[in-house]
């Protein structure tokens, strides 16, 4: 009687096993979604504008003159954002499990590229003038190093179309954690044409440390990212172009006044604010 009574579980033991083989099977072959190959190509542009915006605004300056510009002291506006999408993004490949690496030849062109980068600012450092056709140059290079791979995948009719990223309302975690983000880029960025901003990037910047620490918490960036749906990454965007436009205004032009600074660190905080709420039911949006 005990025998009998153990097979239905046994059965059902052999089915979960064989499932699960099953959808191991699946995640190793299939590879990543269109939903990542967008976000990859997204994040390629990112990357690429920050390159960009960092040599126009720096570049071809020495020290000296940056410094006399008031360059350097907008840094803090520049690196926050992509500081804080690193560390959302690397939440946003967890939530599509990406398993598969890069081949070899990829990481050594991505390693010639930053050494091209260094070289680049080490050039404006030591005050050598050099063709500002090399800072275009060295975008459309990072740009189609990170997303060569998910052009071919998103070019190629047959790829997997079986995750959907379906935009679900944040829980409090990533709500709190999503309006501070847009707090701090407004705050950066309403307070950028006053004296006492190195002061207060400073402070940003060793706040941003400690919540970089507690990356595997519920309240680390990480877990904002995992919980994140493009209608928030579509805020995120807006908000970090409109930081990378104000440091290249900032630092070669004096164009921004006080009251359009306010004003665009208003706007930012709204933008953020009003991602942290959305959508207001699940399965709003899918890609």
């Amino acid at each position: 009687m005990e025998s009998e009574s153990d097979q239905p579980a046994k059965r059902s033991a052999q089915r979960q096993l064989k499932t699960y083989e099953a959808v191991r099977s699946r995640v190793k072959t299939q590879g990543p979604s269109r939903a990542f190959a967008l976000f990859t190509l997204w994040s390629a542009i990112v990357v690429a504008m920050y390159v960009g915006v960092f040599l126009f605004s720096f570049g071809n300056r020495t020290v000296s003159e940056a410094v006399d510009a008031g360059g350097y002291a907008w840094n803090g506006i520049l690196v926050f954002p992509i500081l804080v999408f690193s560390s959302l993004a690397s939440g946003a490949r967890e939530r599509f499990g990406i398993r598969t690496k890069p081949p070899l030849g990829h990481w050594i062109v991505i390693g010639l590229v930053i050494v091209g980068f260094v070289v680049l600012a080490w050039l404006s450092l030591s005050g050598v003038d050099y063709p500002w056709a090399l800072n275009l140059l060295m975008m459309v290079t990072i740009f189609f190093t990170i997303a060569s791979r998910s052009i071919r995948q998103l070019r190629d009719k047959r790829a997997s179309n079986s995750d959907r990223w379906e935009a679900e309302p944040l829980n409090r975690s990533a709500r709190c954690s999503t309006a501070l983000i847009g707090l701090v880029m407004g705050l950066l960025v309403a307070t950028s044409t006053q004296t006492w901003f190195p002061l207060l990037s400073a402070v940003v910047m060793m706040l941003l440390a400690v919540m970089l620490m507690g990356w595997q918490t519920r309240w680390g960036f990480p877990s904002t990212g995992y919980e994140w749906a493009p209608i928030h990454w579509v805020a995120f965007g807006i908000t970090i172009s409109m930081l990378f436009l104000m440091t290249i205004l900032l630092s070669r032009t004096a164009w921004i006044t006080t009251p359009i600074s306010l004003a665009t660190g208003v706007f930012i905080l709204l933008v953020m604010l009003s991602a942290s709420l959305l959508p207001l039911r699940a399965g709003h949006k899918q890609l």
